[in-house]
């Protein structure tokens, strides 16, 4: 299957030698398909005969990376006695307790693909399985995926991996080779499908569905819906489609939460901040915020903070978040008021009035400047009367 293995369980005539799958396997390998897999035998068996390795100058780790994943048999292009010791057995499984921030730097591909040399190939594909979830629009983790499932006996499940694979990189340079790895597979599948059940894909509907009822979290949440689709495996790049509607949704939710505190005729609920709040939390525990996301989250913490009158903890949130926006400067003018730091306060508020004279800008305004004891407070307070 054209995937190269460590020479401490197979010989270096079966790994870099005239046969280019291992001994046990070669059985797998039809005549007629063999031919179309020649030109992968080659020391140290990453890639082509002629083809450079990858060079610091030209290409970035993440690519080197990706490409170890793609064709996943030994981990470098080092000698396999010289690789590094296997990680222990369970070892990058389960959720990490800091999000990966992208596929190259993921601690359950590096897990992977040593769990793949070391011959755990259910390992492997379990761990694989994870990736693919994680990073849905990558498509290497997919191709690492079909070959894992190829070894551990999992024929349908491998062809459903390298079809999205296919679909996601059409103009891949070894589409040949993978397709023969593919009429393999689909010979040994006799017939079955790995691709998921009607009723698995319709939970990523009902998920949309969730989030834009706005209903994030919880049993009946739109990421209960998610959840239940990965624990039936369910793989391909629709994954991250509904993850994108559930987010959007979400983020369009907490800009109209945070106006809505704004706004004086509209009313921000503790039920609605609460639930928000768990929502981002939620998010948070699955993929890393990008830099308008973690903004808005934090937005709704200090307001959280400041309806629970923790006026210092909602100062410390708003002070880099709260520039550029009027709504948060407000916030953040009663967080310092409230912490008896009226000059701050004064200042952020001077400078909203300017922009927009609004009524209650001036009244809070004329208060802090009569707290300060400063005479001009009840000018601004008179303004404000006069403007109703």
């Amino acid at each position: 299957m054209a995937l190269f293995l460590s020479k401490s369980r197979y010989s270096r005539t079966a790994a870099f030698g005239d046969a280019c799958v291992p001994p046990r396997l070669r059985s797998f390998v039809s005549p007629a398909v063999q031919p179309g897999l020649d030109h992968v035998r080659c020391a140290p068996g990453l890639f082509p005969c002629g083809t450079r390795l990858l060079s610091k100058s030209r290409y970035s780790r993440t690519a080197a990376l990706l490409l170890a994943m793609a064709l996943p048999g030994i981990a470098s292009a080092q000698d396999a006695d010289d690789a590094p010791a296997v990680a222990p057995a369970g070892a990058g499984m389960g959720t990490p307790t800091a999000r990966p921030k992208s596929l190259a730097v993921d601690p359950d591909g590096t897990a992977a693909l040593e769990a793949y040399n070391a011959g755990r190939y259910n390992d492997a594909a379990r761990r694989f399985l994870t990736v693919a979830q994680r990073w849905p629009r990558e498509a290497t983790p997919y191709l690492a995926l079909a070959r894992s499932r190829v070894y551990a006996g999992d024929a349908p499940g491998a062809v459903h991996a390298y079809e999205i694979y296919l679909r996601l990189s059409p103009q891949s340079e070894d589409r040949s080779k993978i397709e023969a790895e593919v009429t393999l597979a689909r010979s040994k599948a006799n017939g079955k499908t790995g691709r998921p059940h009607t009723k698995t894909r319709a939970l990523l509907q009902t998920a949309e569905v969730r989030a834009k009822s706005g209903v994030f979290f919880g049993a009946e949440g739109a990421w209960a819906a998610v959840d239940m689709a990965l624990e039936a495996e369910l793989i391909g790049p629709e994954l991250a489609e509904t993850r994108d509607v559930i987010q959007a949704q979400l983020l369009s939710a907490t800009t109209d939460a945070i106006d809505r505190w704004w706004r004086p005729a509209a009313l921000l609920t503790d039920e609605t901040l609460t639930g928000l709040t768990k929502a981002w939390a939620e998010v948070a525990s699955r993929k890393a915020l990008n830099p308008i996301e973690a903004k808005q989250r934090a937005a709704l913490s200090a307001l959280a903070a400041l309806r629970g009158n923790q006026y210092r903890e909602a100062a410390r949130i708003l002070a880099p978040i709260a520039p550029g926006d009027p709504g948060l400067r407000y916030a953040q003018a009663l967080a310092l008021l409230k912490s008896d730091r009226e000059a701050e306060a004064e200042s952020i508020l001077s400078a909203l009035v300017e922009e927009d004279p609004a009524p209650r800008l001036l009244v809070l305004l004329g208060l802090v400047r009569r707290k300060m004891g400063r005479p001009d407070g009840v000018d601004a307070i008179r303004a404000a009367l006069l403007d109703e």
